[in-house]
C-alpha cells in the first residue's frame, strides 16, 4: 500500500505483492473514487462476511453473487419470511401521484405498439434445476403513435408442466379502464375469453357467487346464467330466442314482440304444452283471473279453429264481456247466440236443443237419474214401476217419452214421489206401440209434479 498526491488528488493504492490485483482510492475536490484497477470484482464485507459484490462487468449483487442475467440482483435470507426490499416514496401534502419505483427505457425512443417494461416473477424449479414458470406485469404501449400516452397494464403467466419459454397474456387493463381476461379486445367493461373464441362478461354480486350475471356473446348469442341453479340459463340470439334449462328452448320472444311458450310464436301469445296444464291464479278472490281486451276496450275471449271443428260453429267462436252493467254474450260464426244481461236474464238467439237419455226397466223397476238429462225415453218391455228419481234439484223440468210394447201392452205404476193432479194416477194407453208423454217439474227432492199426455197419433 502506498499513499501519494498527484493531479488526480490524494491517492491510496492497494495491490498484491505481484501486482496482479490492484485497487485504488482517490479523493479530490469533486468526488471520492474507490474500486479495482484490474479485472476483479469489488466485494463489500461486514463482520468479515461478504454482503455485496460488484463484478468486473458491472453487475451488482446484494447478498447474492450476480449471475450476469441482470444488472442488480438481491437475495433474501433462506427460510425467513420477510421483505427482501422496501421502497419508500417521498411524503407530499398535495394530492399528487409520485412513483416509488419507476421502470424506464434508457433511451428516448418511440416504443412499438405492444412493447413496454415489465416486472418479472421467476420462481425456482421444484427440481432445483433452475428458473421455470414466469409471470409478468407489463406496462405496454397501445399504439405506436409518437407522443400518444395510451398505455395498458398487461398480466402474463405460463402454464404447463414443461419449462415453457413463452409467457402469454391472461389479463389486460386498457387505458380507458376496461378489464379483459384472455382477450385484448376491449368490447365491454369486463370481458373474458375462455380460449374458444366466445367472449364472456361476468359481474359477481358477492364472493360466494350467490348471484351472478354472466353474459357470453359470439356472433349472435348473449347468455345470462345463475350458477347456483344448474338448470337455469337464459340465452338470446339475433332472432330474439330465449332458452331456459340446459340449452332447451322454452320461451321465445321474436323481434316483432310475439311470445311463444313451448313453440315458435305465430301470434302475440302462442303456447304449446305437451303435458303441463296452463293455470292463472291471483290472490284476489273476486277479480278476473285472466282478461283479454280487444281494440274496442271490451273484454274478449276467442277460440280460433280454422278447420271448422272444435269449439263453435264455422271458423271460430268467441265470448265477449264489457264489464259493468253490460251483458255477457256468446258468439259463433261472428253472430250472437246467447245473451246474459247484467240482471241475469238469459236470452237464446236460436233454438235451445237437448238430447234424450233412454231408460230401461230391470226387475220391474225403472231407475231415473235426473242429473243425466232433462228429457228421457222408455220403451215398455214389462209391467214396471217408475222409481223415485235420484239427484232431483228443485226447479228442474222435463219429459219422459213412453212407447208402448209393440204387441202386448204393459202397465206403469209410480213411486209416491210422482204426484198427479187430484191424486189420480193415470194409466198408459193400452194400444200396441202407442205414444204417451209424462211431463214433470221438481218441486222438492221428494215431490215431482207430473202430467201424462196420452195417445199421440
Amino acid at each position: 500500500m502506498k499513499g501519494e498526491t498527484n493531479t488526480l488528488g490524494a491517492i491510496i493504492d492497494l495491490k498484491t505483492l505481484n501486482s496482479s490485483t490492484r485497487a485504488r482510492l482517490v479523493l479530490n475536490t469533486t468526488a471520492l473514487y474507490i474500486g479495482t484497477e484490474t479485472n476483479h470484482p469489488y466485494l463489500f464485507l461486514t463482520n468479515a462476511t461478504e454482503k455485496m459484490r460488484l463484478t468486473e462487468s458491472g453487475y451488482l449483487g446484494l447478498n447474492s453473487t450476480p449471475d450476469g442475467t441482470c444488472w442488480f440482483q438481491v437475495k433474501g435470507n433462506t427460510g425467513v419470511l420477510d421483505n427482501v426490499a422496501k421502497l419508500f416514496g417521498g411524503d407530499s401534502s398535495t394530492a399528487s401521484y409520485r412513483g416509488t419505483l419507476a421502470l424506464q427505457h434508457n433511451t428516448d425512443v418511440t416504443i412499438a405498439s405492444g412493447s413496454g417494461l415489465a416486472i418479472t416473477f421467476a420462481p425456482l424449479s421444484h427440481t432445483g434445476g433452475g428458473y421455470v414458470g414466469l409471470a409478468k406485469i407489463s406496462g405496454v404501449r397501445e399504439n405506436a403513435t409518437a407522443n400518444n400516452q395510451d398505455t395498458a397494464l398487461s398480466f402474463l403467466t405460463r402454464s404447463g408442466a414443461s419449462n415453457s419459454t413463452t409467457d402469454t397474456e391472461k389479463m389486460r387493463i386498457s387505458s380507458t379502464g376496461k378489464v379483459m381476461i384472455g382477450t385484448a379486445t376491449p368490447n365491454g367493461m369486463l370481458i373474458a375469453d375462455d380460449g374458444s373464441g366466445v367472449k364472456y362478461s361476468v359481474l359477481t354480486k358477492d364472493a360466494n357467487i350467490g348471484s351472478q350475471f354472466y353474459g357470453a356473446y359470439s356472433t349472435a348469442h348473449v347468455r345470462m346464467t345463475y350458477p347456483a341453479v344448474a338448470d337455469w340459463d337464459l340465452l338470446a340470439n339475433s332472432a330474439g330466442a330465449f332458452t331456459i334449462g340446459n340449452g332447451t328452448e322454452r320461451v321465445r320472444i321474436t323481434s316483432a314482440g310475439l311470445v311463444g311458450i313451448g313453440k315458435t310464436p305465430s301470434f302475440a301469445l302462442d303456447i304449446l304444452m305437451s303435458s303441463a296444464r296452463i293455470a292463472v291464479a291471483t290472490g284476489d278472490t273476486t277479480a278476473s283471473q285472466i282478461q283479454f281486451i280487444n281494440s274496442g276496450g271490451n273484454l274478449y275471449f276467442g277460440i280460433d279453429d280454422t278447420s271448422g271443428g272444435g269449439f263453435g260453429v264455422g271458423s271460430y267462436a268467441r265470448v265477449i264481456y264489457s264489464g259493468g252493467a253490460y251483458p255477457l254474450a256468446i258468439f259463433t260464426n261472428d253472430a250472437e247466440r246467447i245473451n246474459v244481461s247484467s240482471a241475469g236474464v238469459t236470452t237464446f238467439k236460436k233454438a235451445a236443443r237437448a238430447s234424450e237419455t233412454a231408460l230401461t226397466s230391470s226387475g220391474a223397476s225403472i231407475a231415473i237419474d235426473l242429473s243425466a238429462n232433462n228429457d228421457f225415453t222408455h220403451t215398455m218391455t214389462e209391467n214396471t214401476t217408475l222409481a223415485a228419481p235420484s239427484n232431483a234439484v228443485v226447479g228442474q223440468s222435463g219429459s219422459i217419452r213412453i212407447t208402448q210394447h209393440a204387441s202386448a201392452p204393459k202397465t206403469l205404476a209410480y213411486n209416491t214421489a210422482w204426484k198427479f193432479a187430484g191424486g189420480t194416477i193415470p194409466t198408459l194407453t193400452a194400444t200396441n206401440g202407442a205414444f204417451d208423454t209424462l211431463y214433470y217439474y221438481v218441486r222438492s227432492a221428494s215431490v215431482i209434479e207430473c202430467s201424462l199426455i196420452k195417445a199421440f197419433a
